[in-house]
């Protein structure tokens, strides 16, 4: 099934961190945070500007492939 229960049951994290920038570049939404995902090169590594528990911080991230199925 979808949504955080679905997500759950896949052992997927559910709430937590909101991105809010990728390299200081302001994104809102899924799809803004992907778009700009895109622009980096998989296996890259980048800056990702979170809110976690109404803290803002920046945390280093490595790239993976992108993997629909």
């Amino acid at each position: 099934g979808g949504g955080p229960a679905g997500a759950a049951r896949r052992g997927l994290p559910v709430g937590g961190d909101l991105i809010i920038a990728v390299y200081s570049v302001r994104v809102t939404g899924l799809a803004g945070s992907f778009a700009e995902l895109d622009r980096h090169d998989h296996g890259g590594k980048i800056t990702l500007s979170i809110v976690r528990k109404r803290v803002k911080q920046e945390l280093p991230a490595a790239l993976g492939a992108w993997s629909a199925g």
